[in-house]
């Protein structure tokens, strides 16, 4: 049986934590393809995102840059490399067309 693929959003906050932490104990049943989060916490995204090996790091708001240069950071520590290079252009990279709602007041 494939492991349920899982795209996980709000990662950095505590039922996200809580989340991978499941997902930990249950390899066989769950894999981590995508993270997102506010961007509140570009460390412990890049951590999470080497820690999972998910394919694709997203963020509301923060650096795209600044993440990725966090996520080849913990790969590193960690003595390995978490993407593709192909997939590192999408690290916390906003969709084109997205409209930021909160300055609507939406």
């Amino acid at each position: 049986m494939q492991p349920r693929k899982i795209v996980l959003l709000g990662s950095t906050g505590s039922i996200g934590t809580q989340a991978i932490e499941v997902v930990d104990g249950a390899p066989h049943l769950f894999e981590i393809i995508a993270l997102s989060a506010g961007g509140g916490n570009l460390e412990l995204l890049a951590r999470q995102a080497v820690h999972t090996r998910a394919q694709t790091v997203g963020t509301a708001s923060g650096d795209a840059t600044a993440l990725q240069a966090l996520i080849d950071d913990a790969a590193r520590a960690q003595g390995g490399d978490r993407l593709p290079s192909r997939d590192h252009d999408r690290a916390g990279r906003r969709h084109p067309d997205r409209r930021d709602q909160s300055r609507r007041g939406a």
